[in-house]
Parts: structure tokens; sequence; C-alpha cells
């Protein structure tokens, strides 16, 4: 993990803009036989953080795509950095720290998700999860929908009144 350290650091910096990307990093990222093949598209102005890479990033994997929801995507948007580590021992797995930028949606800038394997027979299972609590701001929690319902009144004849839900 050391060692990834430099390289989230760098990734940090050109995702918020605060370093630019030269044209040899971008090409590292594709195979040799791609060289010349593909167009990286613009790079965004110097100081300029790369708009919605976590967002677009998360919607890249087959599996976390099929969980975020639209709700979701405006607050993914304010993702400024991610980053995953192992577990000191004697626990075994990993944690995920997502790192937002002051929002609309919760108090917290950063959340950890964290994840406690256990191995059972040859084959490593997830035995739990743990995450940070997250302290949502007034109408902003994505994790709930608000309906609110029209109600015809049992005590007065023909009136209605809206009843608000979540």
């Amino acid at each position: 993990e050391l060692l990834l350290q430099p390289l989230y650091m760098r990734r940090k910096a050109v995702v918020n803009g605060e370093a630019p990307v030269t044209e040899a990093e971008v090409a590292s990222g594709y195979p040799a036989d791609h060289n010349g093949k593909i167009d990286a598209g613009v790079a965004p102005a110097a100081g300029a953080p790369l708009a919605n890479f976590w967002s677009r990033a998360l919607h890249h994997h087959c599996i976390i795509d099929d969980l975020i929801t639209e709700r979701d995507d405006e607050a993914l948007a304010l993702l400024t950095d991610v980053r995953a580590a192992t577990l000191e021992a004697p626990l075994v797995g990993f944690a995920v720290q997502f790192t937002f930028r002051a929002n609309d949606f919760f108090a917290e800038t950063e959340l950890i998700k964290t994840f406690h394997l256990t191995k059972m027979g040859e084959e490593w299972t997830l035995e739990k999860t743990d995450s940070t609590p997250i302290t949502w701001k007034t109408g902003k929690n994505l994790t709930v929908k608000t309906v609110t319902k029209k109600q015809k009144s049992k005590s007065k004849k023909g009136a209605v009144r809206y009843v608000t839900e979540e």
C-alpha cells in the first residue's frame, strides 16, 4: 500500500485540477497496440478538475453501475477522491474511503465503508460490513423517497388533505 501512495496523490491532483496530466500519462494507460488509435479527447484547462471523474469511473464498473441511481449522481459528482486500504492484522478485509467536497446532502466530507472477510475452506467470504454513519441534511437523504399523497377526509365530506411520507 505504501507503494500506491504516490499514485493516489498524483491521481487526486490530476482529478481535482491541481496538476496537469501529460500526454505520456494518458498514453501509458492504453495497451501498446492502441497507440495512435485512440484519441483521449481534449484535456481540461489547466487548473480545472476532471468533471464527474469518480461518477463516470463508478458507472464503468459493471456491478457498481447497477447499484447507482439517478438520485445518487448529483452526490457522486462531489467526490474528490476514492481510496482503498487493507485492514491491519488481526482484521482481514479492506476499507474504501470516499472523500467529498462540502455539500448539501450530508455533513461528513469523508465516508468509509469497511468489508470484513473470513476464510471458509479455500474461499474468502464477506463476514460483515460497516460504514461511517451519515448525517443527512434536511430533505436531502438519498436513501429515502418522499411521496405526497392525496387523502379524502373521513370527518368532513368532500374535504381533501395531503400527507407526506418517506
